[in-house]
């Protein structure tokens, strides 16, 4: 009796420890990181009417938006009616994802709509869904491939899909 209670107590604390151990590796891989987007500018392609009236007027007014995992972490507008924006934003979301999803949008902002511009290279999409690996430092698009480096400006321009397109210059990194 006294070795069966022996065996089931060094059994069970056997698996405590293992249990333990385990915990303590998983908490260690998930740890939350603070995820820095920078938004350095973007520009459009000069003559591209983005509104009706003067050619001065026909020009965007560029509002941008930053999220981190689903959660709107920034936004800023440029001056209006200018062909290209110094944004400067740098904006921190949390996450303790292996890959941390990234979203970047641009609008055409007028009194009362916001029309997206194009800044997505594939066709059919306009915003940037980005994929960030704190490991690697990889970023990368909607179907996987690389597009930037952790802490490295880096542009993508829009293919035009509803002829409102411009590139955009931003960089991805944590802490």
């Amino acid at each position: 009796m006294k070795r069966q209670l022996f065996a089931i107590s060094f059994a069970t604390l056997s698996a405590l420890s293992a249990f333990s151990l385990l915990s303590s590796a998983s908490a260690q891989t998930a740890q939350s990181k603070t995820i820095t987007v920078r938004v350095d500018s973007a520009s459009t392609t000069n003559g591209i009417a983005f509104d009706a009236g003067s050619s001065l007027e026909a020009q965007p007014d560029m509002l941008t938006r930053v999220f981190v995992e689903n959660q709107r972490i920034g936004q800023i507008s440029a001056p209006d009616n200018r062909v290209a924006a110094s944004f400067n934003l740098q904006t921190d979301g949390k996450s303790d994802k292996a890959l941390v999803p990234v979203r970047v949008e641009l609008y055409d902002r007028d009194d009362s709509t916001q029309e997206a511009i194009d800044i997505n290279p594939l066709s059919g999409l306009k915003v940037l869904n980005l994929r960030y690996e704190p490991a690697t430092g990889n970023i990368i698009n909607e179907r996987g491939v690389k597009v930037g480096n952790r802490g490295t400006l880096f542009d993508l321009e829009g293919l035009g899909d509803g002829d409102k397109k411009a590139t955009i210059r931003l960089s991805i990194t944590h802490r």
